[in-house]
């Protein structure tokens, strides 16, 4: 049996429904509901022990954002969590930032795999969503003036101003850490509609982020809609806002979730964790997937020489499969 942690109600409504689902003589195997509902109750255990008296708490199986303040739900909306293969990591922090008309700086796996491809071609994913080349100091320099085939991308920094288009949308809310993931608004509202919500390249999309920026911004500086909103309409661009107040930001991972009336809900193991928890709660060491590192060096997966010699149908091939890629990233459809 897993220790107890007794600070969070929700450990406590979830070690119920285990005892619940237990065999009524508590002999023989335990049913496959109740190892999930252990392995959660583990997974509990690794949360902090103050979540904070108001808090931002993201779960990824549910695909479900939950405001809390003093244990009580004050915002309940959707999120989308990244892909399977671009995993969203579980971890808690502080909110640092909040930035109105954000400018977004693209991360280093879309510059390698989907941006450099496009630039030896020509780079056409360059013009179509209005991105910038920087050097390393800042300085903008035209990207139509370099050999991609002899440069590596990772000596710059590419950007997207705010804009209709901007994966970031409206707002961004930052909490940094060596994971390099936020949450933020999207242009692309499809999303939503998606029962799993796997689609993103590990940042978090919002659902109604602007009513999450006005409980923070009321919470640590005191400001109204009427404010906030003006800020939006005509402030600065990419105006990043310090929170001088502390607001934890929680990503988690909980498939197994018993509500206020008791009932006991079950969330897909979309990421595996849980099944990898199970397998260590039962000794299964040697069939644990610990997955990929995705906080290793991104490398190119392709030859530039072989990429700027592609054929016209390769060429066609491969920007409609890239296309579908960068469209994700960008949060746009075509």
């Amino acid at each position: 049996m897993v220790g107890l942690h007794p600070k969070h109600p929700q450990f406590e409504k979830l070690r119920l429904a285990y005892l619940a689902n237990l065999p009524p003589d508590r002999k023989g195997p335990i049913s496959a509901a109740a190892k999930r509902i252990l392995a959660n109750m583990e997974m509990w255990r690794w949360m902090w022990d103050d979540l904070g008296e108001l808090h931002v708490f993201n779960n990824i199986p549910e695909f479900m954002q939950r405001v809390y303040r003093n244990g009580e739900v004050i915002r309940s909306e959707k999120i989308v969590a990244g892909m399977i293969d671009k995993q969203s990591s579980v971890f808690s922090r502080p909110l640092k930032y909040v930035a109105l008309r954000p400018t977004w700086r693209v991360p280093e796996s879309i510059k390698v795999h989907e941006l450099w491809p496009s630039l030896i071609r020509g780079g056409g994913y360059m013009r179509q969503y209005g991105l910038i080349l920087q050097t390393k100091d800042g300085r903008t320099v035209d990207w139509r003036n370099i050999d991609w085939t002899k440069t590596d991308i990772r000596e710059y920094e590419v950007i997207q101003p705010p804009g209709p288009k901007s994966v970031l949308g409206k707002v961004k809310f930052s909490f940094p850490s060596q994971h390099t993931i936020f949450m933020h608004d999207t242009p692309d509202r499809w999303m939503f509609r998606s029962a799993q919500r796997t689609l993103s390249h590990g940042c978090l999309r919002v659902d109604k982020p602007m009513d999450l920026a006005e409980i923070i911004l009321k919470e640590d500086k005191g400001w109204d809609a009427d404010k906030i909103a003006e800020l939006n309409r005509s402030g600065p661009l990419n105006n990043e806002i310090e929170i001088e107040k502390k607001i934890p930001v929680h990503l988690a991972y909980f498939t197994a979730w018993v509500d206020d009336d008791g009932k006991l809900k079950m969330f897909r193991d979309v990421y595996g964790h849980e099944k990898r928890v199970t397998q260590a709660l039962d000794g299964q060491w040697n069939k644990i997937n610990k997955g990929r590192d995705h906080l290793a060096p991104v490398r190119p997966g392709f030859s530039p020489d072989a990429v700027a010699r592609t054929t016209p149908a390769q060429k066609k091939a491969r920007e409609a499969t890239v296309g579908d890629m960068i469209g994700s990233a960008l949060g746009l459809s075509f």
